[in-house]
């Protein structure tokens, strides 16, 4: 099982998510045309996270201290073995979420939960009460840009918003709404990207609380902590989906 990584803990000031994609040119004909493919076969996340601070702070049922904050962080380093261990990372984007509208505005979670008691590297984490509770209403196929959903508490997906499903097989995986292609009431119809990393079936919950990735750190990062006086400098990680 994937360890998940403390994104709540380091709270990263920044967090940039992006398909990585490899396209292959015709080249330009005589009238200047040019015909663009995409070879990747939809591409691969990188997540990247900055502006981490290593300063001590409480979070949930846990207190940490500035040395607690960097014990973290030199744990994290070793664990992520130079981007050869698999990681759940969460990515999360709340505020773009298709969150419950209550007075005219969007409801916020309640606490965050940590889930184990080790807190450094806790085995799940994730809002006690779902915010947002969304499912697949029918089967679809591997490698599916097209999904059927029920919102059954929430706002409706109007496009750009984050979620996550748990394949049986390949994990948690982030996918992006890219846009509603029919909405009569409920069920809605919305086309996702990139496409789906394995088949889903009926009934499979898609998390936009707490997106999840499983990704590796990015090959040949330097994540290493430099400190002066005792404070450690700004940081940034990147990570890259896992195959």
């Amino acid at each position: 099982m994937a360890c998940t990584f403390p994104t709540h803990v380091v709270n990263p000031a920044t967090i940039r998510a992006r398909v990585l994609g490899r396209t292959l040119s015709s080249g330009e004909n005589l009238l200047g045309d040019e015909d663009v493919i995409e070879i990747s076969g939809g591409g691969r996340w990188r997540v990247d996270f900055e502006g981490i601070e290593l300063i001590g702070r409480q979070v949930g049922q846990f207190d940490y201290s500035d040395a607690d904050m960097a014990r973290l962080w030199s744990a994290w380093e070793a664990h992520a073995a130079a981007g050869t261990v698999a990681i759940d990372v969460p990515v999360p984007f709340l505020d773009t979420a298709p969150r419950p509208v209550a007075g005219g505005r969007p409801l916020w979670p309640g606490d965050l939960v940590h889930g184990s008691p080790d807190p450094y590297f806790p085995e799940a984490t994730g809002f006690a009460a779902p915010l947002i509770v969304a499912r697949i209403i029918d089967p679809a196929a591997l490698r599916a840009t097209q999904l059927h959903i029920h919102v059954s508490r929430g706002s409706q997906p109007r496009g750009g918003e984050h979620f996550s499903i748990v394949h049986p097989t390949k994990g948690p995986r982030l996918y992006k709404v890219e846009r509603v292609v029919a909405s009569p009431d409920q069920p809605i119809t919305v086309r996702i990207s990139p496409p789906l990393r394995e088949a889903v079936a009926d009934d499979t919950p898609l998390d936009f609380d707490w997106p999840r990735l499983r990704a590796r750190l990015v090959p040949n990062s330097d994540i290493s902590a430099a400190f002066t006086w005792g404070r450690a400098d700004s940081l940034s990680i990147s990570f890259v989906e896992a195959p």
